[in-house]
Protein backbone atom coordinates (compact mmCIF):
# COMPACT_ATOMS: atom_id res chain seq x y z
CA UNK A 1 0.00 0.00 0.00
CA UNK A 2 2.98 2.44 0.69
CA UNK A 3 4.40 1.92 -2.75
CA UNK A 4 0.93 2.70 -4.14
CA UNK A 5 0.92 6.24 -2.18
CA UNK A 6 4.03 6.91 -3.57
CA UNK A 7 3.43 6.37 -7.04
CA UNK A 8 0.37 9.05 -6.53
CA UNK A 9 2.35 11.12 -5.15
CA UNK A 10 5.19 10.84 -8.06
CA UNK A 11 2.54 10.87 -10.65
CA UNK A 12 0.93 14.43 -9.66
CA UNK A 13 4.54 15.53 -8.95
CA UNK A 14 5.54 14.50 -12.40
CA UNK A 15 2.34 16.23 -14.37
CA UNK A 16 2.83 19.59 -12.12
CA UNK A 17 6.77 19.26 -13.19
CA UNK A 18 5.80 19.16 -17.00
CA UNK A 19 3.31 21.53 -16.47
CA UNK A 20 5.50 24.09 -15.04
CA UNK A 21 8.52 23.21 -15.22
CA UNK A 22 8.95 23.17 -11.78
CA UNK A 23 7.26 21.79 -8.52
CA UNK A 24 8.23 18.45 -8.27
CA UNK A 25 10.37 18.48 -4.70
CA UNK A 26 7.53 20.78 -3.84
CA UNK A 27 4.58 18.24 -3.97
CA UNK A 28 6.26 14.91 -3.49
CA UNK A 29 8.28 15.69 -0.41
CA UNK A 30 6.12 16.46 2.62
CA UNK A 31 4.40 13.02 1.46
CA UNK A 32 7.96 11.30 0.95
CA UNK A 33 8.98 12.39 4.55
CA UNK A 34 6.10 10.71 6.04
CA UNK A 35 7.75 7.23 5.26
CA UNK A 36 10.96 8.30 4.83
CA UNK A 37 14.24 10.24 6.31
CA UNK A 38 14.96 13.50 4.84
CA UNK A 39 18.52 11.95 3.55
CA UNK A 40 16.54 9.47 1.80
CA UNK A 41 14.19 11.85 0.21
CA UNK A 42 16.21 13.88 -0.84
CA UNK A 43 18.55 12.44 -3.11
CA UNK A 44 15.70 10.16 -4.26
CA UNK A 45 14.35 13.85 -5.70
CA UNK A 46 16.75 15.37 -6.48
CA UNK A 47 17.29 12.21 -9.56
CA UNK A 48 14.18 12.44 -10.73
CA UNK A 49 14.62 16.38 -11.03
CA UNK A 50 17.71 15.65 -12.81
CA UNK A 51 15.53 13.24 -15.01
CA UNK A 52 12.02 14.88 -15.60
CA UNK A 53 14.51 18.07 -16.36
CA UNK A 54 16.27 16.60 -18.79
CA UNK A 55 12.97 15.03 -20.63
CA UNK A 56 11.49 18.66 -20.56
CA UNK A 57 14.53 19.58 -22.43
CA UNK A 58 14.44 17.49 -25.29
CA UNK A 59 10.87 18.80 -25.74
CA UNK A 60 11.80 22.40 -26.41
CA UNK A 61 14.23 22.16 -29.18
CA UNK A 62 14.43 25.79 -29.77
CA UNK A 63 14.65 27.27 -26.23
CA UNK A 64 16.29 30.75 -25.81
CA UNK A 65 19.20 31.79 -23.39
CA UNK A 66 20.27 35.39 -23.00
CA UNK A 67 23.22 36.51 -20.75
CA UNK A 68 21.22 36.26 -17.47
CA UNK A 69 19.63 33.07 -17.79
CA UNK A 70 22.84 31.50 -18.98
CA UNK A 71 24.87 33.00 -16.02
CA UNK A 72 22.44 30.87 -13.82
CA UNK A 73 23.13 27.35 -13.37
CA UNK A 74 27.03 28.76 -12.80
CA UNK A 75 25.95 30.10 -10.05
CA UNK A 76 23.49 27.56 -9.00
CA UNK A 77 26.39 25.39 -9.10
CA UNK A 78 28.48 27.31 -6.68
CA UNK A 79 25.62 27.73 -4.14
CA UNK A 80 24.81 23.78 -4.63
CA UNK A 81 27.55 22.31 -2.37
CA UNK A 82 27.34 23.98 0.55
CA UNK A 83 23.50 23.11 0.96
CA UNK A 84 24.48 19.60 0.08
CA UNK A 85 27.21 19.98 2.85
CA UNK A 86 24.74 21.49 5.73
CA UNK A 87 22.82 18.23 5.13
CA UNK A 88 24.97 16.52 6.42
CA UNK A 89 24.92 17.58 9.58
CA UNK A 90 20.88 18.47 10.39
CA UNK A 91 18.52 15.86 11.94
CA UNK A 92 14.75 15.31 10.02
CA UNK A 93 12.90 17.26 12.67
CA UNK A 94 14.33 20.76 12.28
CA UNK A 95 15.07 20.11 8.76
CA UNK A 96 11.06 19.42 8.05
CA UNK A 97 10.09 22.47 10.22
CA UNK A 98 12.87 24.96 8.29
CA UNK A 99 11.26 23.28 4.67
CA UNK A 100 7.38 23.75 6.14
CA UNK A 101 8.06 27.14 7.23
CA UNK A 102 10.02 28.30 3.82
CA UNK A 103 7.16 27.13 1.96
CA UNK A 104 4.60 28.84 3.97
CA UNK A 105 6.00 31.99 4.27
CA UNK A 106 6.95 31.98 0.00
CA UNK A 107 3.40 31.06 -0.18
CA UNK A 108 1.98 33.72 1.20
CA UNK A 109 4.20 36.20 0.19
CA UNK A 110 3.01 35.49 -3.64
CA UNK A 111 -0.88 35.15 -2.53
CA UNK A 112 -0.20 38.96 -1.54
CA UNK A 113 1.12 40.17 -4.71
CA UNK A 114 4.91 40.49 -3.34
CA UNK A 115 6.93 40.20 -6.06
CA UNK A 116 10.87 40.95 -6.48
CA UNK A 117 11.20 44.66 -9.09
CA UNK A 118 14.67 43.26 -10.52
CA UNK A 119 16.40 46.71 -11.09
CA UNK A 120 19.92 44.87 -12.40
CA UNK A 121 18.81 41.76 -13.80
CA UNK A 122 22.72 40.48 -13.80
CA UNK A 123 22.72 41.12 -10.09
CA UNK A 124 19.58 39.35 -9.80
CA UNK A 125 20.39 36.58 -11.55
CA UNK A 126 23.63 36.21 -9.29
CA UNK A 127 21.09 36.33 -6.35
CA UNK A 128 18.67 33.52 -7.47
CA UNK A 129 21.39 30.95 -8.77
CA UNK A 130 22.88 30.66 -5.49
CA UNK A 131 19.69 30.81 -3.28
CA UNK A 132 18.37 28.45 -5.31
CA UNK A 133 20.94 26.06 -5.98
CA UNK A 134 21.48 26.24 -1.94
CA UNK A 135 18.24 25.27 -1.42
CA UNK A 136 18.52 22.35 -4.10
CA UNK A 137 21.42 21.20 -2.40
CA UNK A 138 19.73 21.09 0.91
CA UNK A 139 16.77 20.52 0.37
CA UNK A 140 16.06 19.31 -3.57
CA UNK A 141 13.47 22.40 -3.47
CA UNK A 142 15.37 24.64 -5.80
CA UNK A 143 12.33 26.80 -7.16
CA UNK A 144 11.02 29.99 -5.40
CA UNK A 145 14.20 32.41 -6.01
CA UNK A 146 14.53 31.27 -9.67
CA UNK A 147 11.06 31.21 -10.51
CA UNK A 148 10.77 34.60 -8.68
CA UNK A 149 13.57 36.14 -10.95
CA UNK A 150 11.95 34.14 -13.95
CA UNK A 151 8.23 35.68 -13.56
CA UNK A 152 10.21 39.19 -13.06
CA UNK A 153 11.58 38.73 -17.14
CA UNK A 154 7.89 37.99 -17.86
CA UNK A 155 9.06 34.77 -20.08
CA UNK A 156 6.90 32.75 -21.80
CA UNK A 157 5.68 29.30 -20.39
CA UNK A 158 7.80 27.37 -22.55
CA UNK A 159 10.98 29.46 -21.60
CA UNK A 160 10.12 29.56 -17.55
CA UNK A 161 9.79 25.44 -17.74
CA UNK A 162 12.83 25.27 -20.46
CA UNK A 163 15.50 27.61 -18.17
CA UNK A 164 14.39 25.68 -15.25
CA UNK A 165 15.34 22.32 -16.77
CA UNK A 166 18.51 23.65 -17.86
CA UNK A 167 18.84 24.94 -14.21
CA UNK A 168 18.18 21.89 -12.54
CA UNK A 169 20.53 19.95 -14.51
CA UNK A 170 23.57 21.53 -13.72
CA UNK A 171 22.52 21.81 -10.22
CA UNK A 172 21.06 18.06 -9.64
CA UNK A 173 24.47 16.59 -11.15
CA UNK A 174 26.43 18.39 -8.87
CA UNK A 175 24.02 17.63 -5.86
CA UNK A 176 24.18 13.89 -6.65
CA UNK A 177 27.70 13.86 -6.60
CA UNK A 178 28.16 15.69 -3.29
CA UNK A 179 25.39 13.00 -1.42
CA UNK A 180 27.41 9.91 -3.13
CA UNK A 181 30.40 11.36 -1.37
CA UNK A 182 28.32 11.70 1.35
CA UNK A 183 26.89 7.86 1.52
CA UNK A 184 23.15 9.56 1.08
CA UNK A 185 22.98 8.15 -2.55
CA UNK A 186 22.53 4.84 -1.87
CA UNK A 187 20.75 1.17 -3.06
CA UNK A 188 17.58 2.28 -1.80
CA UNK A 189 17.78 5.27 -3.16
CA UNK A 190 18.36 4.02 -6.71
CA UNK A 191 15.65 0.95 -6.20
CA UNK A 192 12.61 3.83 -5.47
CA UNK A 193 13.96 5.82 -8.36
CA UNK A 194 13.88 2.58 -10.70
CA UNK A 195 10.45 1.39 -9.70
CA UNK A 196 8.71 5.08 -9.94
CA UNK A 197 10.43 5.82 -13.30
CA UNK A 198 8.02 4.65 -15.37
CA UNK A 199 5.23 6.80 -13.74
CA UNK A 200 7.45 9.89 -13.62
CA UNK A 201 7.48 9.62 -17.66
CA UNK A 202 3.84 9.13 -17.93
CA UNK A 203 2.76 11.90 -15.82
CA UNK A 204 5.72 14.55 -17.44
CA UNK A 205 3.37 13.88 -20.65
CA UNK A 206 0.79 14.44 -19.17
CA UNK A 207 1.81 17.91 -17.76
CA UNK A 208 3.59 18.82 -21.45
CA UNK A 209 0.27 18.53 -23.06
CA UNK A 210 -1.68 20.51 -20.07
CA UNK A 211 1.07 23.33 -20.65
CA UNK A 212 -0.65 24.15 -23.97
CA UNK A 213 -3.71 24.72 -22.65
CA UNK A 214 -3.30 26.45 -19.24
CA UNK A 215 -3.14 30.17 -19.47
CA UNK A 216 -0.34 32.55 -17.28
CA UNK A 217 -2.29 33.01 -14.38
CA UNK A 218 -3.72 29.95 -14.11
CA UNK A 219 -0.42 28.13 -14.10
CA UNK A 220 0.94 31.02 -11.58
CA UNK A 221 -2.05 30.01 -9.32
CA UNK A 222 -0.94 26.25 -9.66
CA UNK A 223 2.61 27.11 -8.17
CA UNK A 224 1.20 29.27 -5.64
CA UNK A 225 -1.37 26.65 -3.89
CA UNK A 226 0.93 23.67 -4.53
CA UNK A 227 3.71 25.40 -2.68
CA UNK A 228 1.29 26.30 0.45
CA UNK A 229 -0.06 22.79 0.73
CA UNK A 230 3.43 21.66 0.63
CA UNK A 231 4.30 23.59 3.49
CA UNK A 232 1.59 22.52 5.55
CA UNK A 233 1.63 19.07 4.59
CA UNK A 234 5.44 19.19 6.07
CA UNK A 235 4.63 20.97 9.07
CA UNK A 236 1.83 18.35 9.51
CA UNK A 237 4.29 15.35 9.69
CA UNK A 238 6.69 16.87 12.36
CA UNK A 239 3.49 16.88 14.58
CA UNK A 240 1.95 13.45 13.54
CA UNK A 241 5.12 11.42 12.53
CA UNK A 242 3.78 7.88 10.54
CA UNK A 243 7.13 6.17 10.69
Amino acid sequence: MEWVFIAIVILFASVLKGLTGFGFALLAMPFLLIFYPAKLVIPVLTLFNLLTSTQIILKIPNLKLNRYTLKIPIWGIIGTLPGVVLLNFVEDRPFKIFVGSMLIIVSFAFLKGFRFRIKDPLRGSVTAGLTSGFLGGFTSISGPPLALFLTSLNVSNDDFRGKFAYFNIATATLALIGYAFSRMLTLETLKITAFQLPIMVFGILIGQKLSRIVSVSLFQKICILITLFSGFMTLFSVLHPLG
